[in-house]
């Protein structure tokens, strides 16, 4: 912002201390009425927010007060550019200012006029209140007939909240609008705050304020399965099936998740004997520590066993998987903990592992990679388990066999490798075998 210092003469011509002055605002010279000077603040700042501060009020009130709000300006500005003689006497009874200091004002008043009120009076240097009435009070209309962005605020979050049923649990932050890329309608955005994690979506609002449209927007340019692909890391994971495969089965595992367990028994050993050479089945860690206590216990000891066999890896997750029940029913944490310590120590006879290494490893229970597992899952869009990922394509849920198998053979296709031949179905075995 621009100043330029104005210097008030006194009687004896000398110069009293210079005066910044913004080229726009005349009620800036300090006279030493001061309470003139505070109510000019207040009345400009209740014009330039009259939509906030009054949004409670009923239109034709909001319209009144920034009227009046916007005269008060006017006349103010009016007295404090040209002080009459009883505010000149008012100053120098009140202040005790010499006479010498209030007989400089008139020259004041020209230099004020030269300096800041020609350029927004007239050319003859005489500034009348009036124009700057007039322009206020059309700035006063504008303002009481805009919609309190509160009350249209409100209005959506209701009509959200009625239409999604969104919780109340489940914070709504409505955006300002702004303009959109299409005619006639602005652009809202629409935040869901639960403790923290926000989610943003993207409305459109008619120019009326009367219709609101949920856009979708979907950038083609873009493989969805491949900007998945990328976002997960299979470096250092164990394998199972084809290490070499065009086709990669990525399970987000919970080994003490019910539904997982169902999974890896329908993934294992049935569908591994029928595309063990096409696919490669790879797990990756996403414990619901909420709901399953002893779950991030488990992914560490799996991936200490990982960390010296592959196939020390997989026996365990067959074992947990498989004997899930068991660990649940010892009685404490502490001891369902001690539980998955002793399945994992049985490995080492087994796969000749560093008892050492291993103990040292379960003992240290290092979730670093777990938890960057389960925050690349939530990037992914993860809300539970079990969720693949063939090629990238999201698969979620306990499915039966027949659904993976349209998944694979599906990936296969694409990748240009032949489906393995489905094996018949028990009906079909017994009907082709029974006599005729």
């Amino acid at each position: 912002m621009a100043y330029r210092a104005v210097a008030f003469p006194n009687a004896e011509g000398e110069d009293i201390s210079p005066i910044k002055l913004k080229y726009t605002r005349a009620w800036a010279v300090k006279i030493g009425e001061s309470r003139i000077i505070r109510g000019g603040f207040v009345a400009v700042f209740s014009i330039a927010r009259c939509p906030y501060l009054t949004c409670s009020l009923f239109p034709f009130t909001r319209l009144v007060w920034s009227c009046l709000a916007g005269f008060i300006y006017a006349r103010l500005a009016r007295s404090v550019a040209f002080p009459s003689n009883r505010s000149q006497a008012l100053a120098r009874r009140r202040w005790w200012l010499p006479r010498h200091r209030l007989s400089g004002l008139a020259a004041a008043r020209t230099t004020i006029t030269r300096e800041v009120l020609r350029p927004l009076g007239s050319q003859t240097g005489a500034m009348s209140y009036k124009p700057t009435l007039i322009f206020l009070l059309l700035v006063s209309l504008a303002c009481s007939a805009q919609l309190a962005p509160t009350d249209l605020a409100q209005r959506i979050e209701r009509r959200i909240r009625t239409d999604d049923n969104v919780p109340v649990t489940v914070k709504v932050i409505v955006s300002s609008p702004r303009v959109s890329e299409f005619p006639n309608y602005d652009t809202v955005t629409v935040t869901f705050d639960s403790d923290g994690k926000k989610q943003n979506y993207e409305f459109l609002l008619s120019t009326d304020r009367k219709t609101l449209v949920r856009v979708a927007k979907i950038d083609l340019s873009k493989d969805p399965y491949l900007e998945n692909l990328r976002k997960i890391d299979v470096k250092g994971r164990p394998v199972r099936g084809n290490p070499n495969a065009k086709v990669v089965a990525v399970n987000y595992d919970d080994f003490q998740c019910p539904y997982c367990s169902r999974v890896h028994q329908t993934l294992f050993p049935e569908l591994l004997k029928e595309y063990g050479d096409r696919v490669a089945f790879i797990y990756k860690d996403f414990p619901l520590s909420e709901i399953h206590p002893w779950a991030v216990h488990a992914a560490v000891n799996a991936n200490c066993l990982a960390s010296q066999s592959n196939d020390a890896y997989w026996d365990f997750a067959d074992y947990t998987h498989a004997n899930r029940q068991s660990v649940d029913s010892e009685k404490g944490l502490d001891n369902q903990l001690a539980a998955l310590d002793r399945i994992a120590m049985t490995e080492v006879a087994k796969f000749g592992l560093d008892s050492a290494k291993l103990q040292s490893c379960v003992k240290a229970q290092n979730d670093k990679a777990v938890k960057a597992s389960v925050k690349e899952g939530e990037s992914l869009g993860i809300t539970g388990t079990p969720t693949m990922f063939v090629n990238g394509q999201m698969i979620d849920g306990a499915q039966p066999a027949s659904e993976f198998r349209a998944l694979f053979d599906s990936a296969l296709k694409e990748a240009g490798v032949p489906a393995p031949t489905t094996p018949p179905t028990p009906a079909a075995a017994a009907s082709t075998t029974s006599p005729r």
